[in-house]
C-alpha cells in the first residue's frame, strides 16, 4: 500500500480562471472582486444569489452542470425548490440580453440542468494545471526573448520562432505563461494548433486547421470568419464547424483544383488582413510530427516579404528533428541561412530554478538544501521529471512540513526513485488501482486526447462511470486534464480529456499486451464510426489507422482512400500519396480481401491523380500508378475505373509527346465510350481523341470529334464537379476546336467557338480552367499572328498560374509572351521570356507543343536578325516533329526557314533563294495534306513573293 502524508502538506494553491479578479466572455466582464457584472463600463445589477450562478456556470463552461449541482454550489446545506433557481437563470437572461430559444450563453438541457456555451477569452479563460503556470519557475530570459519577439511582430515585422527541448523540458508550458503573462487587452489574437503523431500520413495542415476553428469560434470569430471567408475560401470550405451549411457546397465547387500554391497564398492574405487591425499569434505544437503541408506553410509565411503583424512559434522535440533525415531540419536550416526564424532551445532547469520551483509548489519561503538538491539529481533538472520525482517523494512519505518549512522526513538515500522519466511513469502508473489502470490503456490506444465515450466503449462500461473515474485522476493530477466537451453527429455529448503529457500516453500505449491492444483498437474504431455515421470524412485516417491495428483490414483500406480522396481535395496531394499507398500496403497484406483488385485499382487510379497534382501530368510516378491501375481493370468489371484510368494515361500520353501512343488510348476510350452510351464518357473521349488527332497534324478529324463531344456536354453537371484531372472539358474541347478551325482556315466558325469558350470561362469561375483558357488562347492568336492580343492573353495567363500555383501554365503564359515582344521589337525581353518559358515546359517533362515553342523562338530569332539560331532551332523543332510525330507546325516551319534563308542571303548578298523555295514548296506540300488552309495561303504567299522578286510574275 502506498504511504501517503500529503495531510502534512499544504495543499497546492489552484489558479483561478482568468486573472483571478475577472471572467471574460465577450462582450461582458465577470468582476469577481466586486461581485458584478460588466458590459464595456456599464454596471449591470445582479442579485448576490443570480451572480454566484453565472459565476459558476462560467467556471464550468462547456460541461452540463446539474441542478442539483448548481442547488448545492450556491444554497449549501439549504433546501430549496427548483422555481428559486428557475427564478435566477431567467434574471441572468435577461441580463446577459439571452433568448432560451436561440441562446448564446446559457442553454437549458432538458430538465437535466445548465450548459454555459459561450467562448471565454484564450487568454483569460483557460485554467492551467497546478504545476504549469503556478509554479513557473527558470524561464525569465526565455519569457523576455518571447516578449522581444511578439514586440518585433507587433511593429510589422513576421516573426517565426522555434522553441525547441526534450520531452518534458516546459516548451508548452513556457508559452502558455507567456500568452497568459501578456497585456489582458493588448491586440493580440492568439490560436494553437496541435500536430498528432496517432494517424499515419495525417490531414493536410492539420495544425493550421485546428488553430483556425479555434480563432473563429474565439472572441472576434466572426469577423475572422469574415476574413477567411474573402481572402481564404478554400480553407473556410475545410472548416465544417465553421462554413454556413448552404456555402459549403459552394465554397468545394469553386475551391475544386486549388493548387498548394494557392492554398498558401490564399492563408498569407488572410493572416496578412488579420494582422491589419490586431497582432496574430500562432503557436503550431510538436512540428516533430508535421505533416508536409504545413511545414510548406510554414517556409512560405515565413519568407513573405510583406509587413505582418504576426508572430507563429513552432514547437518540437530536438532529438526527433536535429541529426535525422526530418524535413523540418532542411526547412530551419534554410530559413537561418536567410535569417527567416529565431531559435530558443530550452535548457534544463538549475539548482535554484529547482528550488525555487519547491518554494512555490508548497508556498513557502525555506525549502531544505537536502531536499532541493536530491530532486534535481533526480530529475537532472527536466521539469516534466522534476515534478513527478516531487510528486513521487510526498507519496512515498519522504517529504513533510515542519516548522513553516519542506524538509525530508526520513533520509533521502533510501528514496528508490526511478532513474529515469518513463520509468518514474511506469511506477505511477503501477500505483494505481487496476480499474483505473484499464481506463488509461483504453485511453492511450485512443491517443492523446479523448472523449470519455470513446474510453467507455472501449470498456464497456457506462459513459458516467468513465467520467467520474477520469474525473478522480484529473482532480488528483494524476495523467489526465480535462480538455472540455465533445459533441458527436449521433448526438452523444462527453467529456473530453487529455494527458498531461504526451509521454504519459506513449508510455502506457506500449505496455498494453498486442492482443488487448487490437481489440481495443477495434472497439474504439467500431464507436467512432457509429457515431460519425455519414459524416467520417473528418476522421477517416483515425479510423483507418484504428482498424489496421486491430487487424480489420477490410475496415482499414476504405477509410484510407477516404481520407487520400479528402486530402486531394484540400490540395494536400503529398498526403494524398502517403494515404493510398498505406492502403496499397494494408491491401497487399490482405489479398483474400473480396473486390481487393477493384479497391487496389481505385487506389491506383487515385495515386496517379495524386502524383500527376503534385508533380505535373507527364510525372512517371503518376504513369507508373495509372500503368497499374490498367493492368488491374482487366481482371475488373469497372468501365468508370477504366475510362478515369485510360484518361490518366492518355494525359501523361501526349504531355511526354507520346502522340500515337495517346491516340490508340484515346480509340479505346471512345470504344468502350460508345459501348457504354455514357455521355461524360463520350464527352471525354472525344475530346481526347480529337486533341491527339490535332497535334498529329490532321486538323479535319480533330475537328469531327471536338464537334462531336460539346453536344454531351451539360453547364450545370460540370459546374458542380470537375474530373480528377481537374479541367473543364468544355474548356478543353472548345479550345482545342477553335484551334483546328483557325488552322481549317474556318475563320469565322474559330472566333464563334472563341467567344462560347471565353463565355463557359466566365461561368465556371475556376481559377485552374482561367490559366487553360489563356494559355490556349495567346497560342490562337500566335497562329492568326495578332500580336497585340496574343500579349494580352498572356499576360493573363502568367497573372492567374502565378496566384494559383499552376506552373504548367505558367511556362505556357511566359513562352507566349515572348513571341508578341519580339515582334513588337522589344528583342532582349521577348528571347529571354521564349528561353526562360521554354526550360520551365521542358522542366516538367513535357514535350507536347515543342516544335510549336521552338518554331515561336526561330521567329523570334528571325525577326531580331539572328538568322543562324533561327535556322538552328528550326532544325531542332523538326527533329522532335519528326520524333514525336508532333507534325500539326511543319509546314509553319519549313516557312520561316524559307523565310530566314531568304533574309539571310540578301543580307549577305548570297542569294538563297533557291533553298528558300524548296522550304516554301515543302510548306505548301505539308499544309495541303494536312488540309491547313492557313498554313497553306502564309506559304503560298512566301512564294509569290520569291517569285515576284526574281521576275516569274505569270508563276505568282
Amino acid at each position: 500500500m502506498v504511504k501517503v502524508v500529503l495531510p502534512a502538506i499544504k495543499e497546492p494553491i489552484e489558479a483561478p480562471m482568468g486573472d483571478g479578479n475577472h471572467l471574460v466572455f465577450s462582450p461582458f466582464v465577470l468582476d469577481i472582486t466586486n461581485r458584478s457584472l460588466l458590459r464595456g463600463s456599464e454596471q449591470i445589477p445582479l442579485r448576490p444569489k443570480s451572480f454566484a450562478i453565472l459565476r459558476y456556470l462560467v467556471e464550468h463552461a462547456h460541461r452540463l452542470v446539474t441542478k442539483d449541482e448548481l442547488l448545492s454550489a450556491v444554497w449549501p446545506r439549504t433546501t430549496v425548490v427548483d422555481a428559486a433557481l428557475k427564478v435566477s437563470i431567467g434574471e441572468i437572461r435577461r441580463a446577459l440580453g439571452d433568448a432560451t430559444d436561440n441562446p448564446h450563453y446559457i442553454q437549458t438541457e432538458g430538465r437535466k440542468g445548465y450548459h454555459f456555451i459561450a467562448p471565454l477569452s484564450l487568454k483569460l479563460a483557460e485554467k492551467p494545471g497546478r504545476d504549469s503556470l503556478v509554479h513557473f519557475v527558470g524561464r525569465d530570459t526565455e519569457l523576455k526573448r518571447l516578449k522581444g519577439f511578439v514586440e518585433s511582430a507587433k511593429s510589422g515585422k513576421r516573426q517565426l520562432v522555434f522553441v525547441t527541448g526534450e520531452p518534458g523540458i516546459g516548451k508548452t508550458t513556457l508559452i502558455e505563461a507567456f500568452i497568459q503573462n501578456l497585456p489582458t487587452f493588448d491586440g493580440v489574437i492568439s490560436a494553437q494548433g496541435q500536430c498528432i503523431e496517432q494517424y499515419g500520413a495525417g490531414e493536410a495542415y492539420l495544425p493550421i486547421l485546428d488553430a483556425l476553428e479555434r480563432m473563429c469560434a474565439g472572441e472576434g470569430g466572426k469577423s475572422i470568419t469574415g476574413l477567411l471567408r474573402r481572402y481564404a475560401p478554400s480553407w473556410l470550405a475545410n472548416l465544417p464547424a465553421v462554413a454556413k451549411p448552404e456555402e459549403r457546397a459552394e465554397l468545394e465547387r469553386w475551391t475544386v483544383r486549388i493548387t498548394p500554391e494557392r492554398r498558401l497564398r490564399e492563408i498569407a492574405a488572410f493572416l496578412e488582413a488579420t494582422t491589419q487591425e490586431k497582432t496574430v499569434l500562432l503557436v503550431l505544437e510538436d512540428l516533430h510530427w508535421v505533416d508536409p503541408s504545413t511545414l510548406a506553410l510554414i517556409s512560405f509565411l515565413a519568407r513573405r516579404p510583406e509587413a505582418a503583424r504576426l508572430l507563429l512559434i513552432g514547437t518540437y522535440r530536438e532529438g526527433e528533428v536535429e541529426g535525422l533525415n526530418h524535413p523540418l531540419k532542411k526547412v530551419k536550416e534554410e530559413l537561418e541561412l536567410h535569417h527567416y526564424c529565431s531559435h530558443l532551445p530550452l535548457k534544463l532547469l538549475s539548482p535554484s530554478a529547482v528550488a525555487e520551483y519547491l518554494k512555490a509548489r508548497f508556498a513557502t519561503s525555506f525549502v531544505s538544501e537536502e531536499l532541493a538538491a536530491a530532486v534535481y539529481t533526480r530529475s537532472e533538472g527536466n521539469p516534466l521529471f522534476m515534478v513527478n520525482v516531487t510528486d513521487y517523494l510526498i507519496y512515498q512519505g519522504f517529504i513533510v512540513r515542519q516548522n513553516g518549512a519542506i524538509e525530508s522526513h526520513r533520509p533521502l538515500d533510501g528514496a528508490s526513485t526511478p532513474t529515469t522519466l518513463l520509468r518514474l511513469i511506469e511506477r505511477q502508473f503501477e500505483a494505481l488501482g487496476r480499474d483505473e489502470q484499464r481506463l488509461l490503456e483504453a485511453a492511450s490506444v485512443r491517443g492523446v486526447s479523448f472523449s470519455a465515450a470513446v474510453v467507455a466503449a472501449a470498456l464497456g462500461e457506462r459513459l458516467e462511470t468513465v467520467e467520474m473515474s477520469c474525473e478522480r485522476l484529473v482532480k488528483r493530477e494524476q495523467f489526465l486534464k480535462r480538455e472540455g466537451t465533445s459533441h458527436w453527429p449521433d448526438g452523444t455529448i462527453a467529456s473530453h480529456y487529455g494527458f498531461i503529457h504526451a509521454l504519459y500516453q506513449d508510455v502506457i500505449y506500449h505496455r498494453v499486451g498486442d492482443s488487448r491492444k487490437a481489440k481495443l483498437h477495434q472497439s474504439i474504431a467500431e464507436r467512432l464510426e457509429a457515431a460519425h455515421r455519414d459524416a467520417t470524412e473528418g476522421i477517416a485516417g483515425e479510423l483507418a489507422l484504428h482498424f489496421e491495428r486491430s487487424g480489420d483490414g477490410a475496415r482499414a483500406v476504405p477509410y484510407y482512400m477516404q481520407a487520400a480522396q479528402r486530402d486531394f481535395r484540400q490540395s494536400g496531394f503529398q498526403e494524398a500519396i502517403q494515404h493510398a499507398a498505406t492502403a496499397l500496403a494494408v491491401l497487399d497484406r490482405q489479398r483474400k480481401l473480396v473486390q481487393s483488385k477493384e479497391l487496389e485499382a481505385r487506389l491506383h487510379l487515385l495515386l496517379g491523380a495524386s502524383h500527376a497534382s503534385a508533380n505535373g501530368y507527364a510525372s512517371n510516378k503518376a504513369n507508373e500508378a495509372y500503368s497499374r491501375a490498367q493492368s488491374l481493370c482487366g481482371q475488373i468489371n469497372d468501365p468508370g475505373v477504366q475510362l478515369q484510368t485510360l484518361a490518366g494515361l492518355w494525359a501523361f500520353q501526349i504531355l511526354r509527346g507520346k502522340l500515337r501512343t495517346s491516340l490508340n488510348t484515346g480509340q479505346k476510350m471512345l470504344k468502350l465510350a460508345r459501348r457504354l452510351g455514357d455521355p461524360d464518357a463520350l464527352l471525354n473521349a472525344h475530346i481526347s481523341y480529337g486533341v491527339s488527332f490535332f497535334y498529329l497534324g490532321d486538323p479535319r478529324r480533330a475537328h469531327d470529334h471536338l464537334a462531336r463531344a460539346m453536344p454531351h456536354y451539360e453547364f450545370e453537371r460540370y459546374r458542380r464537379s470537375a474530373s480528377v484531372l481537374g479541367w473543364d472539358p468544355g474548356v478543353l474541347g472548345r479550345y482545342y476546336h477553335a484551334h483546328a478551325l483557325c488552322l481549317l482556315g474556318l475563320a469565322d466558325r474559330a472566333e464563334q467557338e472563341i467567344l462560347r469558350a471565353s463565355t463557359l470561362v466566365k461561368e465556371l469561375a475556376s481559377p485552374f480552367n482561367e490559366a487553360i483558357a489563356h494559355g490556349l488562347l495567346s497560342i490562337y492568336h500566335a497562329y492568326r499572328g495578332d500580336a497585340p492580343k496574343a500579349l494580352e492573353a498572356a499576360e493573363a495567363c502568367i497573372r492567374v498560374s502565378k496566384d494559383g500555383g499552376f506552373f504548367h501554365w505558367l511556362a505556357v503564359g511566359t513562352l507566349m509572351k515572348g513571341w508578341p515582344l519580339c515582334k513588337q521589337g522589344r528583342f532582349a525581353e521577348g528571347l529571354q521570356c521564349l528561353l526562360g518559358g521554354l526550360e520551365s515546359w521542358k522542366s516538367t517533362g513535357a514535350e507536347l507543343g515543342l516544335s510549336t515553342y521552338l518554331g515561336l523562338l526561330a521567329e523570334a530569332c528571325l525577326i531580331a536578325g539572328k538568322f543562324s539560331e533561327s535556322q538552328k532551332r528550326i532544325e531542332e523543332a523538326l527533329a522532335i516533329s519528326r520524333r514525336n510525330n508532333d507534325c500539326y507546325f511543319d509546314a509553319e516551319l519549313y516557312r520561316l526557314k524559307g523565310e530566314s534563308l531568304l533574309e539571310e542571303g540578301r543580307r549577305h548578298t548570297n542569294s538563297r533563294e533557291q533553298e528558300a523555295e524548296a522550304c516554301y514548296h515543302n510548306a505548301i506540300k505539308i499544309a495541303r495534306r494536312q488540309k491547313t488552309k492557313l498554313l497553306e495561303l502564309r506559304a503560298t504567299t512566301g512564294l509569290c513573293r520569291i517569285w515576284q522578286r526574281s521576275g516569274k510574275v505569270k508563276q505568282a
